[in-house]
């Protein structure tokens, strides 16, 4: 435990675990990890706001997360397997090299936090119940959201459905709460998909200078191999008119799309983008007459 550069009168702290050479045998599993650690951080720890989490009377306008506000202003919590081999509970990890995963809060002490969260894993393969073509080999996730006031949104969630998508995402908007996905990567054996994207909540001027919630959606997604994968994901399936769906969304991606070859794999390129009030773009052309004229189809059925 050291003091914190950011908040001078309090603490920061880091904890990691770490396990070699560790074997686990019980009735579903025989694993063998060379090496397994946990670490913990915590930013700006307060010692003089312990106590306070045994006394709620104390918190603010009865807001029970008070006391943790102002014990600390950040954690994060992660953990890191490498060399894993063996078998749990007929699912094959021999081939499963490495699996990451982490999850941050920032901004505890403030009105609106941000919150960070990836995954990764390397090798695996034989999952019960998957075909082998559709077995993501490698897989990564980077995800981060900012300006996100987490009290407000559990308090939000309270009310019935759609009262509370409604005021969720106006108390998104008004706190310009924003997303990023910085990495998702799938790779399957015969292709992939790689998207990076945002979200932006935003607030702007509509009818009678009421201010309306909006939300807007920028994604750039990579599909390789898609009629590889069109043709794994329809080989699982037996109900025709679903199949069907499915070869309309691959042949629609297919006209939509820029295409180009790598290394003997077709890959279609997408630009979406669009918002909440029904606005969408792929590549620049204006879907939103589509989609609005479907529904408008359905609802005279």
């Amino acid at each position: 435990m050291q003091a914190s550069e950011e908040w001078p009168d309090k603490r920061d702290m880091d904890v990691t675990y770490s396990l070699s050479d560790l074997k686990l045998l019980t009735e579903f599993s025989d694993l063998v990890l060379e090496e397994v650690s946990f670490t913990v951080g915590l930013a700006g720890l307060n010692l003089e706001s312990i106590a306070e989490l045994t006394d709620v009377s104390q918190s603010a306008e009865g807001n029970p997360f008070s006391a943790l506000q102002n014990l600390l202003a950040g954690i994060e919590v992660s953990f890191t397997v490498s060399g894993l081999s063996g078998n749990h509970d007929q699912l094959d990890l021999s081939a499963l090299h490495s699996l990451s995963a982490g999850l941050s809060l920032a901004g505890v002490n403030r009105s609106s936090q941000d919150i960070g969260l990836r995954y990764s894993h390397a090798g695996l393969r034989d999952v019960k119940g998957v075909p082998a073509e559709l077995m993501p080999e490698h897989t990564a996730l980077g995800l981060r959201l900012y300006q996100v006031p987490v009290v407000e949104l559990v308090l939000a969630s309270s009310m019935g459905s759609e009262l509370a998508q409604d005021m969720m995402l106006e108390i998104l908007s008004r706190s310009g709460s924003r997303l990023e996905l910085e990495q998702l990567e799938v790779d399957l054996p015969g292709g992939g998909i790689t998207a990076r994207g945002r979200a932006l909540a935003r607030s702007q001027e509509g009818g009678d200078d009421i201010e309306q919630p909006v939300l807007d959606i920028e994604t750039d997604l990579e599909i390789r191999g898609l009629e590889h994968l069109v043709q794994a994901v329809t080989a699982q399936m037996e109900d025709e008119e679903e199949i069907q769906q499915i070869q309309a969304v691959a042949a629609f991606i297919q006209l939509a799309a820029k295409e180009e070859e790598r290394d003997g794999t077709s890959v279609h390129l997408l630009k979406i983008v669009g918002d909440s009030q029904g606005r969408i773009t792929v590549n620049d052309k204006d879907l939103a007459p589509l989609f609005t004229g479907a529904g408008d189809k359905q609802g005279k059925d």
